[in-house]
């Protein structure tokens, strides 16, 4: 079994990682030498009756190592790491078992640089830890000392990097780092490590009347936009959905959504025929509530209106419903057209995200 998992996704990149490794042999065999002599010694103590005090207070400091490197023993045969960054957020959880002061969310737009910073412990020996900067100039640690190898830390800060768009450069005190063209005098990392927008780059309203042929580029991609659909609704209000695709095969929604004179971004995802059987919605009447994959979520709009599609010139009678999740970046869009129900995931991305380029 790997004790690395990259598993990038159509929203997110996740990781999984393994703590255990054969380091995890040899301290369940001291810590079995460990626990059974303090547990002699206190038998000892019980089975007499009549020690001083000195003799069970004199161990309790062995006590804690023990209770302590047991409980990181165990956690590195049975923990593992899981990882999920997206274009907003870094998620990072332990388990099964709790792990102190592990569980992380850090704001992506917060991030300034990630590295790999190592430690000396007991004895002069080396271990690894992987640490996050922060645009404040906080110092976050990802992942402590559970275990995991340099070269492995290093991989998942090119990974997650390379995901969230955050140019490599150097960090004072990281793995490698003098070794790094310095950049910027006084300052631990170069004022400006992410990328500008790709030339041609024509904002927001490029993004919301790009149609079909023109070039979207988005996370080092580029996307031809081969179809766009046009929801017009009651209230006035025009949204639409963007089909792209790319040269390697790679497809992708794009949903736009116009309120008045504001518009928002959404990457999308259909749901497959077994999603949407499982998901159980029901239109007469419409949940208020919905919960997937562990989220919970609100219902925020119904719309009703037309639909148009190419070579089409009348509209098609749609409705529609939106339900967000508590933090409002990520909703479920049930579409109900002529009786047949389509359902999409979609997650908010910023205009300036997408470059638009005219043929």
């Amino acid at each position: 079994m790997k004790r690395l998992e990259i598993t990038p996704s159509s929203f997110e990149l996740n990781i999984r990682y393994r703590w255990f490794s054969p380091i995890a042999f040899f301290l369940l065999f001291f810590c079995l030498f460990w626990d059974g002599f303090l547990v002699f010694w206190y038998g000892i103590g019980l089975a007499t009756g009549d020690m001083p005090a000195v003799f069970f207070l004199f161990p309790l400091i062995h006590v804690a190592v023990g209770i302590g490197l047991t409980y990181y023993t165990i956690c590195l045969f049975v923990n593992r790491s899981y990882i999920s960054a997206s274009q907003r957020m870094l998620t990072v959880r332990h388990g099964p078992l709790p792990w102190p002061r592990g569980n992380k969310e850090i704001q992506v737009s917060d991030l300034q640089q990630l590295f790999v910073e190592e430690k000396t412990g007991n004895k002069g020996s080396k271990y690894h830890i992987f640490r996050a900067m922060l645009k404040n100039g906080e110092k976050l640690t990802i992942l402590g000392n559970i275990n995991a190898p340099a070269e492995t830390l290093l991989e998942l800060e090119r990974a997650i990097e390379d995901y969230v768009g955050i140019i490599d450069a150097p960090v004072v005190g990281e793995m490698q780092g003098v070794a790094k063209a310095r950049r910027g005098a006084g300052s631990d990392i170069p004022s400006s490590p992410r990328p500008a927008p790709a030339p041609g780059y024509s904002g927001r309203p490029g993004i919301e009347m790009a149609s079909v042929g023109d070039f979207i580029t988005y996370e080092s991609r580029t996307f031809e936009v081969s179809y766009v659909s046009t929801y017009d609704w009651n209230d006035g209000n025009i949204d639409r959905l963007l089909q792209l695709a790319a040269a390697d095969g790679k497809h992708a929604l794009l949903y736009i959504h116009q309120d008045k004179g504001l518009f928002k971004t959404y990457l999308e995802v259909e749901f497959t025929r077994a999603q949407q059987m499982a998901l159980e919605f029901k239109s007469r009447p419409a949940p208020k509530t919905l919960d997937y994959q562990r989220a919970h979520y609100e219902l925020h709009r119904q719309e009703v209106g037309n639909q148009y599609i190419p070579r089409r010139a009348e509209g098609i009678p749609v409705e529609q419903w939106i339900y967000f999740n508590e933090r409002g970046d990520e909703y479920l869009r049930i579409l109900d057209h002529q009786g047949m129900e389509t359902i999409y995931f979609g997650q908010e991305e910023v205009p300036a995200a997408f470059s638009v380029l005219k043929p």
